[in-house]
């Protein structure tokens, strides 16, 4: 007697959303349960960032070899002041924005260092007014740069737009190539096609809203938008994009624009949905972690 066989059934988005659901609810429960002292959940929940945080780091670093270290002192933060976190469900980006502190702190030290080794044969004197005015500086450009990525998706059709989520996820490390494709419904080739065009469709977008932004305004720019009632539609969209693609000066205020990728990690917050599934850690990973988590010896992790 042969076995009946049962017909294979396509993944649906609705089968999706329930997995994600379900992710999203251990993760919150994982982190609770570290809160209340539970060492092998902390174990679990940092494991299943790490792939995640590894992603983030090494771009923001183009693979220094300082990026091992930019996640342990991410990782001790968070052993260290996950008591304080309020809300459980919260975890991932305020694990998000310890990184991008321990980033800031790690590039003020190489070029601490860099000045160190140009101005060897003199002692100067740190100026900590500087400082702070140039981080403040590097904030106030990045929180710019964010706000027109966010004006820019919106000149984004809607397909590009939820592809855009997804691009997001891929490049914090919360989504596979592979998922990606399962939820925009096509292949994993299709799939790189439509993020390779996504990426120049973003980069048109990017540079019409820096031009508007641009103050004083192109004059054959503000002649273009006369009439213009500031909804971005296609059609708007095409015609300024043609005046901004072949006006030098327009097209200038783009030069200075941090790529997406970089950008879009800052942009992640706690209303994704989109969680890593387990992964297994990469060797370097589980060489940093294990010092971490014992607890009292931390400190001795610290150099």
């Amino acid at each position: 007697m042969h076995a009946r066989r049962h017909p294979l059934r396509s993944v649906t988005a609705d089968d999706l959303a329930t997995v994600d659901q379900v992710i999203t609810e251990r993760h919150t429960r994982l982190v609770a349960a570290a809160q209340a002292g539970d060492v092998s959940a902390l174990e679990a929940v940092v494991a299943e960032h790490l792939p995640m945080l590894y992603g983030v780091i090494g771009r923001a670093l183009n693979g220094h070899c300082d990026v091992d270290d930019v996640v342990q002192e991410t990782l001790l933060r968070v052993v260290l002041g996950l008591d304080g976190l309020r809300e459980p469900a919260s975890f991932r980006p305020w694990l998000l924005s310890i990184a991008i502190r321990q980033l800031s702190a790690c590039r003020q030290r190489r070029r601490a260092v860099e000045q160190r080794q140009v101005s060897d044969d003199e002692e100067e004197v740190a100026d900590p007014a500087a400082e702070v005015q140039d981080l403040t500086v590097l904030r106030l450009q990045l929180a710019e740069q964010l706000r027109q990525l966010d004006q820019a998706s919106r000149w984004l059709d809607p397909d590009d737009r939820r592809l855009l989520r997804f691009w997001r996820q891929e490049v914090t490390g919360t989504l596979g190539r592979r998922a990606l494709a399962a939820r925009v419904g096509i292949s994993v080739a299709h799939a790189g096609v439509r993020l390779q065009r996504l990426q120049q469709h973003l980069a048109l977008c990017r540079a019409i809203t820096a031009a508007l932004s641009n103050q004083p305004r192109c004059r054959l720019l503000a002649e273009a938008v006369t009439g213009w009632n500031g909804e971005t539609t296609s059609v708007w969209r095409k015609r300024i994009g043609r005046h901004v693609r072949g006006c030098a000066e327009c097209s200038s205020c783009a030069a200075d624009l941090i790529p997406a990728d970089r950008l879009l990690p800052a942009c992640a917050d706690s209303s994704d949905q989109e969680h890593t599934l387990v992964r297994r850690s990469p060797p370097t990973m589980r060489r940093i972690w294990p010092p971490v988590v014992r607890g009292p010896h931390v400190a001795r992790t610290v150099h």
